[in-house]
């Protein structure tokens, strides 16, 4: 029961518990129209999905286009998503004020999820809400580390055991190229390099040693490889811009 926890310890509680970890939300969480974000939408999908899934087949299932605003509020956060449209907020509010999990259909969520541009579009941009609130993000972060655990003492094949990229290294990636590009407008030109040869030889480009740069066989590998998630001329690319030290 972490029901008296707070934002600090809850995360800490719930990483601790032995995996799998059957988590009961129970009650209804209030909602004000307008203050529904990008999150508080995405679950309100979440649960109209499920509760379609019980009325009819998953097939038919269909949620409503999300179409952001034409401009953007000037205190949003640059890259903070734009608020959903009010007719979207209005239409999802009674499926959103649900924090209960008593109805699972995985099988209806997988469909959605596979085949609804509106639901993957809203998943994304719930994504980026919790990276960019430094309220959600210890909770966000605290579960995929949970995540990689339990993944990690599954049963996996060696081969794809080492080839196997944890949610919590994408996660790490995605911030840190956040980071970069809301600090990119004021940074000086040459701690752009710096923090441009950071990032890509921690998770992208292998690194020579020092006093062996003309044995490319004797390289290091990056700290998080992650070079199988971007096609091999991307990565090309920015060797050559690291090389070359241009960073624009």
């Amino acid at each position: 029961d972490v029901s008296k926890g707070t934002i600090y310890d809850v995360p800490g509680i719930i990483a601790k518990m032995k995996r799998p970890l059957i988590m009961v939300l129970d009650g209804e969480h209030n909602i004000d129209l307008e203050r529904m974000d990008n999150l508080t939408v995405a679950i309100g999908m979440i649960n109209q999905i499920q509760y379609d899934a019980m009325r009819k087949n998953a097939n038919e299932l269909v949620t409503e286009k999300i179409r952001p605003p034409k401009k953007r509020s000037l205190s949003s956060h640059p890259h903070h998503p734009p608020s959903p449209a009010y007719k979207v907020r209005k239409s999802l509010q009674e499926y959103a004020v649900k924090r209960t999990n008593e109805i699972a259909s995985f099988s209806a969520l997988a469909f959605a999820c596979k085949n609804d541009e509106n639901l993957r579009h809203a998943l994304q941009k719930a994504f980026m809400t919790c990276c960019v609130d430094n309220r959600r993000l210890p909770f966000f972060a605290a579960f995929i580390s949970n995540e990689d655990s339990f993944l990690a003492d599954s049963e996996r094949e060696p081969e794809s055991k080492h080839d196997f990229i944890t949610g919590s290294s994408r996660l790490m990636l995605f911030l840190e190229i956040i980071s970069f590009r809301d600090l990119f407008g004021v940074t000086p030109i040459q701690r752009k390099l710096y923090a441009a040869k950071r990032i890509a030889f921690k998770f992208i480009l292998p690194q020579t040693q020092k006093g062996d740069e003309s044995n490319n066989n004797n390289r290091i590998n990056p700290q998080f490889d992650m070079r199988s998630m971007f096609p091999s001329e991307q990565i090309s690319k920015l060797a050559k811009s690291i090389e070359e030290e241009n960073i624009t």
